[in-house]
């Protein structure tokens, strides 16, 4: 992947800017960007905030947010987005930058991305029986992706939407996937593997993510307009 990473950025550095500007690699709207970015670290770390208060674990959250080698791990993974990217670009180059608009045009606005939702989830069936879970909990895991991809696809749609820039996706699937290893306080990506999902959990996530996620499918990006 490091590998891999740093032949993309030498490729994106050779391109040139006209060659990025056609297939939408040039960064744009940075302000709107940068806020876009914030706003989901803020929407994570409530999420992870609420998740604890339901396990019994809330003061356990608060020593991790207090403990300063949470925030020097947390910006080191930062920055091994660079060194990492090269994965998290493939997926949202071809989810929300190809994908996305052409589900929209057949299906609608809000019917595109939720049906781009299913499809993210069930791209990730191997790892949710084999990685995430033991093959015992894996449709368990695949409901829950759903969940997750759907919630958080509705959400990372708004933000391309809105800001135009692929950039801004790409460096909110990378947070998602990184912060939990940081927020868990293990500082490992053990802490994906192996993991014990029920059918009781499944409700109260969707409850959760969609409230936190979901709720940018009211937003003015996602109306129809008349013809």
């Amino acid at each position: 992947m490091i590998g891999g990473s740093v032949i993309f950025w030498l490729l994106l550095l050779a391109s040139g800017n006209e060659k990025c500007r056609v297939y939408g690699l040039n960064s744009g709207h940075w302000n709107i960007s940068v806020l876009m970015i914030l706003l989901f670290i803020g929407l994570y770390l409530l999420r992870f905030l609420i998740a604890s208060a339901f396990r019994g674990r809330l003061s356990e959250f608060g020593k991790i947010i207090a403990n300063p080698a949470t925030w020097s791990m947390f910006f080191t993974v930062l920055m091994n987005f660079f060194i990492s990217v090269v994965a998290f670009f493939g997926e949202e180059y071809g989810w929300r930058y190809y994908l996305q608009p052409l589900l929209q045009k057949k299906f609608g606005l809000k019917g595109g991305v939720i049906l781009l939702g299913c499809v993210w989830a069930v791209w990730h069936l191997p790892i949710d029986f084999f990685y995430y879970t033991t093959p015992d909990m894996g449709l368990t895991a695949l409901a829950s992706q759903f969940v997750t991809c759907i919630s958080l696809g509705l959400f990372m749609a708004y933000t391309y939407m809105k800001t135009q820039n692929i950039w801004v996706p790409i460096i909110i699937h990378f947070l998602n996937n990184n912060m939990a290893v940081v927020f868990s306080g293990t500082y490992s990506a053990d802490v994906l593997q192996n993991q014990q999902i029920h059918w009781g959990d499944i409700p109260v996530a969707l409850v959760i993510n969609l409230l936190l996620f979901g709720w940018v499918i009211f937003l003015k990006s996602f109306k129809e307009k008349k013809e």
